[in-house]
């Protein structure tokens, strides 16, 4: 059943190349966002000052006056209508006060115009990359727990019980403030930074004298580019807040094989921190020990250790942890060894765990015959099955064949639990199932 711990490390690695490849989708969606947003400003910009000054033949100097001239109205109505498309209530009363105070009502520049076009713009894209990269880290906690599991089953060759992950497991890892904040502040942050510069950026225009469509290059540039701006913060975030996630439930799974120990894995290539390099191994390098869970701290001695972190945990397994897999993979009625195939693909392996439904379509003939014979309609079989009066135990009969019966208010159904087909089906007796109903509603 061991493996050498070569085998394990691979699978680590290979799980994390999984998880982002995954995140790629969703940081697409972010970036379509920010591509919007840009375009967005540069119609406004265009509305506001390009057609002033193409239309007039103003030159630098008129220009400038002209950004301080008083904005049309219809340009703050028409930003008054972006603003109350806005979901988040205290977002959109934040932008619309901006708006509405003494400044604004009195006097508006157009400089200000663009400035307050940005920050509708880009603010309002707050919200929608919160909701995008809530769902890619719950897709990435999803895969990194199964995922691991499978991983562990297949190279055990041991179909191990578990439980399923639990919605509260992940919330925690969302919730988890480990770098001073949480992800969905980091985000505010984020876009509030972005404004800021992306306004820098006008003055400077302004200021310089410079055309708006070098403006607009230069906004593109900010925007797009891949080694600073809006898309690096919002990549950073992702790549950053996946890895925790990853590696938190990477964590959950190895807690509930039973794992003390954990390995600090770092992807050793020429890109690698030096503080990753450290800590890569079993022992902790500050305080000379086992990694152990007991002992985590996220950033720390557990990843990520800083922003673009790709180091993974492994968990150590130990000849005390195998055999306790061992007992859980045996059958209580049977005494059998549940085993996994080496070459079970992941998919086939997960659509093993979910369980097959059960309903009047998928009756055996000898059901069939049973329910016609004895007047039990479909809906009384389904009925029995969805709102059960009791649910027994699982049994097994000379065959070795398992059953479970539920009984409903009019039909007893038995079912196969690993493959739903209901067995055989019986009229419940009107007593039996008052007596089953009033236990039920606790008379």
């Amino acid at each position: 059943m061991s493996k050498p711990q070569e085998y394990w490390d691979e699978r680590a690695l290979e799980r994390l190349t999984l998880i982002e490849r995954n995140s790629s989708q969703y940081f697409d969606q972010v970036a379509k966002l920010y591509t919007n947003a840009k375009l967005q400003i540069y119609a406004d910009i265009e509305r506001i000052l390009a057609k002033y000054i193409k239309d007039t033949g103003l030159g630098v100097e008129e220009a400038r006056e002209l950004l301080t001239a008083r904005d049309s109205q219809n340009f703050l109505d028409g930003l008054r209508k972006q603003i109350a498309t806005v979901d988040d209530p205290q977002i959109r009363r934040q932008l619309l006060n901006q708006l509405n105070a003494p400044a604004y009502r009195a006097r508006i520049s157009r400089l200000q115009a663009v400035e307050a076009s940005i920050d509708t713009n880009i603010k309002m894209i707050a919200p929608q990359e919160t909701a995008i990269l809530t769902d890619s880290l719950i897709s990435a906690a999803d895969l990194s727990y199964y995922r691991t599991l499978y991983d562990y089953q297949v190279g055990t060759g041991l179909g191990f019980s578990f439980n399923g992950l639990s919605e509260e497991a992940v919330q925690r890892a969302l919730d988890e403030n480990w770098s001073g904040t949480s992800f969905s502040k980091r985000v505010w942050n984020n876009t509030n930074i972005v404004a800021a510069a992306t306004k820098d950026i006008v003055q400077q225009n302004v200021m310089t004298g410079r055309s708006w469509r070098r403006c607009q290059q230069n906004l593109t540039g900010y925007v797009d580019t891949n080694n600073a701006g809006a898309l690096f913060a919002a990549e950073r975030l992702l790549r950053t807040e996946t890895n925790h996630v990853h590696n938190e439930i990477t964590a959950e799974a190895h807690q509930e094989m039973g794992v003390k120990k954990y390995r600090f894995l770092a992807t050793l290539d020429s890109r690698t921190s030096l503080t990753c390099q450290r800590h890569d191994g079993n022992i902790d390098p500050d305080t000379k020990e086992d990694y152990t869970y007991e002992n985590k701290k996220v950033g720390v001695n557990f990843p990520p250790l800083h922003p673009f972190c790709r180091s993974v945990i492994n968990a150590r397994l130990d000849p005390a942890i195998e055999a306790r897999l061992v007992r859980r993979a045996k059958d209580p009625a049977t005494g059998k060894i549940s085993t996994v195939a080496y070459n079970m693909t992941y998919p086939e392996w997960f659509a093993s765990l979910i369980p097959p439904k059960v309903s009047s379509t998928n009756m055996s003939a000898h059901a069939v015959q049973q329910a016609k014979k004895r007047g039990i309609s479909k809906e009384a079989i389904d009925d029995a099955v969805q709102n059960p009066l009791s649910t027994g135990k699982v049994k097994y009969d000379d065959q070795g064949r398992k059953s479970v019966r539920v009984v409903g208010k009019t039909a007893e159904v038995a079912y196969n639990p690993d493959t739903g087909v209901i067995v055989s089906v019986n009229p419940t007796h009107s007593k039996k199932a008052k007596k089953l109903q009033e236990g039920k509603d606790g008379s």
